[in-house]
């Protein structure tokens, strides 16, 4: 059975309420488990009819443990107290850039230290707590503990017995490299799935997801993007930050849906640049409407600085969700975009 079929019957189980209610998810390595996972659990929590990021996986019942390092002295007083909250905005800075990295990607893009990696029985201590609250918009609750290979003697035990009694209407996804690894307990309480290589076609179809579309709409907020990208030269280079002001008042102005599509179409944009860039000719596929130079403005766009483009995007999204500032909120945006694009650190 390939990826996709997996993924297909077990999403017509969620549909059909014949999910069990725990997974265990075996992959080897590179066959997107940490996407599918994702996707399930977005499926059993969601109700289409609310606002979520459904982009990078972000809804309030749907819940993430993962491995993490212990921090420096400084910060292990604050890490202690909230575990799982401490790295979570670098958790989705991985999930909207690098979803489908292995577990020491994630350990070494969440964390500098030499420390091992592990999942303790504080963050399964804390998501047990959130756990046993109710749902906040659905009417269950999923759990993706993502990298059980990585979780101590103490968080494995305290695992267990919420597997044997879980929280009503609750449902666990896990997801591990070595099934030798898990306790045979927990394994045995789980729908085991193994997990085969990611097809081709499938894999691209996942990258090419953010290709702007040629609507008339989409055409305009390339213009509107692209007239930013000027906006943002013009300040970095020549200290003139005239347009880019003018900018930023004529995108604060617009309604908070229409500044989501901007910044989502940003992402698509910066995307299929960096495609053209590496010169991934299979996944370039859009092509640009207005007065722009793609061979111009496609250096700018590099292995150095791709990651904080996208995640740039991916957390100004989440903002303009919050009662901030429209206005201030895009100004601070374009200012740290031209530093980012134009400015060699």
């Amino acid at each position: 059975m390939t990826n996709s079929q997996i993924r297909e019957n077990l999403l017509k189980n969620i549909r059909g309420d014949r999910i069990p209610n725990a997974i265990c998810i075996i992959d080897s390595g590179g066959r997107g488990s940490l996407q599918l996972a994702s996707k399930l659990g977005l499926s059993i929590v969601d109700n289409p009819t609310r606002s979520v990021n459904r982009s990078i996986f972000v809804h309030p019942d749907l819940h993430y443990i993962y491995p993490t390092k212990k921090p420096e002295k400084r910060e292990e007083k604050h890490f202690n107290k909230k575990m799982n909250a401490f790295y979570s905005d670098k958790w989705r800075e991985f999930m909207s850039t690098l979803i489908l990295g292995s577990f020491d990607e994630w350990l070494d893009f969440s964390s500098s230290s030499n420390k091992p990696g592990e999942i303790r029985v504080g963050q399964i201590s804390e998501m047990i707590s959130l756990l046993n609250l109710k749902p906040f918009q659905s009417d269950k609750k999923a759990c993706i503990i993502w990298g059980l290979d990585y979780i101590n003697a103490n968080a494995a035990n305290r695992l267990l017995k919420v597997l044997e009694e879980p929280p009503k209407q609750t449902y666990f996804i896990l997801i591990a490299k070595d099934q030798a690894k898990i306790l045979p307990t927990i394994a045995s309480r789980c729908q085991v799935i193994r997990l085969p290589p990611l097809e081709h076609e499938g894999l691209k179809r996942d990258l090419k997801k953010w290709v702007p579309d040629s609507s008339g709409s989409s055409k305009e907020r390339e213009r509107l993007f692209i007239d930013c990208l000027r906006g943002c030269y013009l300040s970095a280079i020549r200290k003139d930050f005239s347009q880019l002001l003018r900018k930023s008042d004529e995108i604060g102005s617009l309604n908070k849906s229409d500044i989501r599509d901007f910044f989502s179409f940003g992402i698509g944009f910066i995307r299929q640049i960096y495609f053209y860039s590496k010169r991934i000719n299979e996944l370039y596929t859009f092509k640009v409407s207005n007065d722009f130079s793609i061979d111009n403005f496609a250096p700018y766009v590099n292995d150095r600085n791709y990651n904080r483009l996208i995640s740039l995007f991916d957390i100004n999204l989440r903002h303009i969700n919050r009662n901030a500032n429209s206005k201030l909120l895009i100004t601070s945006f374009l200012l740290e975009l031209s530093d980012i694009l134009y400015i060699v650190d």
